[in-house]
């Protein structure tokens, strides 16, 4: 799933600033906030995933999120796309992210929607360890962590309707993905939603309702907060 644009969007603040990419994967928002006028470095987990971030031109280290190779107060910002889910300990993460950040830098944090993973959950046996998500979180649990880690919560806002309608298939079909959320068969499911959401918004009327929906149903949420 690609989530760059939404990262982009948050202007974590006004560019050039210095961005730390968390759990960076193959590098995609890393590069997305470099083309935004951000300077980058990336610390992934996994070493295959940071040699292809790499070979992508990604400034990338491998390394724990939660005892990261920084100085202190040494980024203007920093982001976990899709991250939360995959870790032991949210909270320690939070704690080593409010030492890397400065004081008014942002966290911009994107985090699966509690109530689309206890669905996907339900329909799919294999779907939590296919993804590697180890824990689902209610929008009260993330807004505590960031407040007890010393960040303000600034703006809060649900995103990506389309795949949460393409998770609600291949869950129901208990389709196969890997870590980074690649759907790994039944590929005709997107294909047709690709379809199905182009005539949805080429109508007016239903365009509004898409507009609508967009807004407050989808499979993630994304959080912004202020270091205090």
């Amino acid at each position: 799933m690609s989530v760059a644009p939404s990262v982009t969007r948050f202007a974590l603040n006004p560019a050039p600033g210095r961005v730390l990419d968390v759990g960076a994967a193959a590098g995609a928002n890393s590069l997305a906030l470099e083309a935004a006028g951000y300077e980058v470095a990336a610390i992934e987990l996994e070493a295959p995933l940071a040699a292809q971030a790499g070979a992508r031109g990604v400034k990338v280290c491998v390394g724990d999120g939660t005892c990261m190779p920084v100085r202190a107060a040494a980024f203007d910002g920093a982001v976990l796309i899709e991250v939360f889910e995959h870790v032991p300990n949210a909270a320690a993460l939070m704690v080593e992210l409010a030492r890397v950040v400065r004081s008014g830098g942002r966290l911009c944090v994107a985090v699966p929607t509690g109530y689309s993973e206890r669905v996907f959950w339900r329909l799919h046996p294999q779907y939590a360890q296919n993804a590697g998500h180890l824990h689902r979180y209610r929008r009260t649990d993330v807004t505590r962590m960031f407040d007890e880690a010393g960040f303000d919560v600034v703006e809060m806002r649900t995103e990506n309707l389309v795949p949460v309608i393409s998770w609600f298939f291949h869950a129901l079909l208990r389709s196969d993905s890997d870590q980074t959320g690649a759907i790994l068969q039944h590929h005709w499911v997107d294909k047709a939603l690709r379809v199905v959401v182009g005539a949805w918004r080429r109508i007016p009327l239903l365009r509004r309702t898409y507009d609508w929906l967009d807004g407050r149903v989808g499979k993630s949420w994304y959080v912004v907060g202020v270091r205090r």
